[in-house]
């Protein structure tokens, strides 16, 4: 797994936008129940970036992380047009940013939040192979939250996000739709 710690002016401009659009959504997350809120977001392979924070239920269950809504946001805020069925293929994540700031701290370096398992099949599903995941903390120096007008007192972490899920499933799992092909493999 490769993993890479580097300073905000070491992020490329899709990454450095993809961070800030992370730390901007965490004021809109609607975290009541557990007061733990989350700014995510994901840049396409055209540049283009979608924020999304965490929605609470007081039934835990029905919840639904920053991650989701970001790739929700991508799809229904896409500049690429939908067709009248619905999309067949997937746009591409080349870019995810996580922003949590009330990670708990047990040593100086847990100050990052990954995505949930959930998140991670989902992600899989809709990102390039190559893809970064960008975990954004605050500077081990500042004991205070990265400020949502600016990320150069934020601590980020990269790495590849196929290693958060290196055995995902994916829809090339799923049974062949040409009865066929199907047929071939009997």
């Amino acid at each position: 797994m490769e993993r890479r710690w580097v300073s905000f002016g070491q992020l490329s401009f899709v990454q450095m936008k993809t961070v800030q659009t992370a730390i901007d959504c965490v004021s809109r997350a609607y975290a009541p129940y557990s007061g733990f809120p989350v700014g995510a977001a994901v840049a396409t392979n055209d540049g283009a970036v979608f924020g999304g924070c965490n929605v609470e239920n007081a039934s835990y269950g029905l919840s639904i992380c920053a991650e989701r809504v970001a790739i929700g946001n991508l799809y229904v805020n896409d500049a690429v047009p939908a067709t009248e069925g619905g999309r067949t293929e997937p746009r591409r994540i080349t870019c995810v940013a996580v922003y949590a700031p009330c990670v708990r701290r047990r040593n100086p370096d847990d100050v990052f939040c990954y995505p949930c398992g959930a998140c991670r099949q989902v992600l899989v599903e809709h990102a390039t192979p190559d893809a970064e995941l960008i975990l954004i903390g605050a500077d081990t120096n500042a004991e205070q939250a990265c400020p949502t007008d600016h990320a150069l007192y934020c601590r980020f972490h990269v790495e590849s996000l196929t290693a958060l899920l290196p055995f995902g499933f994916t829809g090339e799992q799923l049974p062949l739709k040409d009865s066929q092909e199907e047929t071939a493999f009997r």
